[in-house]
């Protein structure tokens, strides 16, 4: 299969390391690899190895008013869809709330099948109210959601 892994980043935290150990796994089953990261490969802590593609697409960033956080997230995800179509992947494993919510409308309408992984409770850590809305109207689109800690999945 060809398995493309969203994450925001590859720096030192732990949805970034089941990102690097899911890349270095994959692959010894026979699977094609590609990394997609929102931020520049300047921030990665966790190194993948040689034959995984990396795709670091360098739109990451805080905005500082509505208006401009519109503007990004759309920028966020135009780029986001074209990396994905250029990795032609069988099915996309997301990670971290925001980026489940950009990767599932990236995926809108192309068929391509997208695993959700939740590292984090939404009730502890529900972000702005509309990435919550998004996130609650978007995750059933999800093929799969996987929860990888006790409690977030109640």
């Amino acid at each position: 299969m060809r398995i493309t892994l969203v994450c925001p980043s590859l720096s030192a935290g732990g949805a970034e390391r089941a990102v690097s150990l899911l890349a270095s796994g994959l692959p010894k089953c026979g699977h094609d690899i590609s990394v997609i990261t929102l931020f520049a490969e300047s921030h990665d802590f966790y190194r993948l190895p040689s034959g995984v593609k990396r795709v670091a697409l360098d739109v990451a960033g805080n905005s500082h008013t509505v208006l401009q956080g519109i503007k990004n997230n759309l920028r966020r995800l135009r780029v986001l869809r074209k990396a994905l179509r250029s990795t032609s992947p069988d099915v996309v494993i997301s990670h971290t709330a925001q980026t489940n919510v950009l990767s599932l409308l990236a995926v809108i309408g192309t068929g391509v099948r997208l695993i959700v992984v939740e590292h984090s409770d939404p009730a502890r850590n529900a972000g702005r109210p509309a990435w919550k809305l998004m996130r609650r109207f978007l995750y059933p689109r999800a093929s799969k959601l996987v929860t990888v800690s006790r409690g977030v999945n109640q």
